[in-house]
């Protein structure tokens, strides 16, 4: 993170230094007042989320919206102090925040980006000498102790070294904002997301997770900003296609969210989910056929899954294909034999071919009789045959004898 130049504790001075550095470290346990150089606005009202910054403030008309915290680029941040000043302010206080809540690993990434923005930031230094006590570094702590005693100058990251750092960050947040979203917990998911989105604005997959947990949180014009944005970014990630085709659908827009999908599946047509997707959204708009080949394909990806064969047997049912929807509804059976789904399409194909039997059978019949009646046809001639026959084998008639 940071460096510092090689010292040595002198005679005579290194004990009043070492108590120095104690009560710092004392302090360090307390609430900070920064100096006014470095003073932080008042943060936004935290009511509905969980950090000051870059979090969503609550508006008059109850919506939320986040802030725009990330409307300078890196390049003008470095070339402004004022700028660098500030976003080390925001690290600082989001890193006070995280201790609030004990957890030192995410403290330890805000502080070190605090010192990123703002190397001299002595502040904090001593609060990271203390967090790096807590996590067990010892020689990280030792480096900020020295720095905060005056025995070490700090040493402005490289672009490397800053590059490094806001992709650690970025996972972090990250990762800690689909801990948030596997809860439920949609807004504090969002403001880890905004946290990860700062440090790495140009990675679809935060901007695409922050899609969905906009929508989740039912704030639909951020989510489809994020999912345009994410496209932008990459037209190819299917996964948002299919996470955008999924929001257009539950808004109504159901002709757009078709496109979305069938472009999901072009993308990625090796994700058995996504030729589900397009399978459902093939047989809502009552496309049995193309429905029929989605799942179809889904269980050449998946043939162990018995609900997708069960899913595809109701689709060849609706499709006409009765043959094919017995062969799926068997299979779905082979590998679970207790599926009352398959179970139940099944026996639902046995009373309709025993139907047809009779229907058939019964046409037969009545155009037979309808032959009989009528002298032509099969019967006429049997019966024409029979009364051939009963005459050539009758007895000849015997004229009776003169008297």
């Amino acid at each position: 993170m940071t460096g510092h130049k090689k010292n040595s504790f002198y005679p005579g001075t290194s004990f009043s230094k070492v108590s120095v550095a104690l009560a710092l470290l004392a302090l360090a346990t307390t609430t900070v007042n920064l100096p006014s150089s470095v003073r932080a606005e008042e943060p936004a009202s935290t009511e509905s989320v969980t950090v000051a910054v870059p979090v969503e403030k609550k508006e008059s008309s109850g919506s939320f919206t986040p802030l725009a915290y990330d409307e300078f680029s890196e390049e003008e941040i470095a070339a402004s102090a004022d700028l660098g000043q500030n976003e080390a302010i925001r690290h600082y206080e989001a890193a006070h925040f995280y201790m609030s809540k004990w957890n030192p690993e995410m403290a330890e990434i805000e502080l070190r980006s605090a010192i990123m923005y703002l190397p001299d930031m002595k502040v904090a230094h001593r609060d990271y000498c203390l967090v790096a006590i807590l996590r067990a570094k010892p020689l990280r702590a030792l480096a900020e102790f020295m720095m905060v005693v005056g025995l070490g100058d700090p040493i402005p990251l490289s672009e490397k070294q800053r590059r490094s750092l806001r992709e650690e960050a970025a996972g972090l947040h990250y990762n800690k904002g689909l801990e948030h979203a596997g809860a439920n917990h949609w807004r504090e998911a969002i403001t880890e997301l905004l946290w990860a989105k700062k440090y790495t604005p140009l990675d679809p997959a935060v901007h695409r997770s922050l899609a969905f947990a906009y929508a989740s949180n039912k704030q639909f014009e951020h989510a489809q900003e994020e999912y345009q944005a994410t496209l932008e970014l990459d037209p190819h990630d299917g996964l948002a296609h299919a996470d955008y085709a999924v929001f257009l659908s539950e808004k109504g827009k159901h002709k757009n969210a078709y496109d979305q999908m069938k472009m999901a599946v072009a993308n990625n047509p090796d994700v058995a989910a996504l030729h589900v997707d397009l399978g459902w959204m093939a047989e809502s708009r009552g496309d049995f056929g193309e429905a029929a080949g989605e799942f179809d394909r889904a269980v050449q990806l998946l043939p162990e899954q018995p609900s997708l064969w069960t899913q595809l047997g109701n689709v060849r049912v609706k499709a006409g294909d009765r043959e094919g929807a017995k062969s799926a509804f068997e299979k779905a059976l082979t590998l679970d034999k207790n599926s009352e789904a398959a179970a139940k399409g099944l026996a639902a194909l046995a009373p309709a071919a025993t139907e047809a039997k009779e229907v058939e059978e019964s046409q037969n019949s009545q155009v037979s009789q309808d032959s009989e009646k009528s002298g032509t046809g099969a019967g006429a001639e049997a019966k024409s045959d029979s009364k051939s026959a009963s005459t050539s084998d009758s007895r000849p008639i015997t004229p009776l004898p003169k008297k």
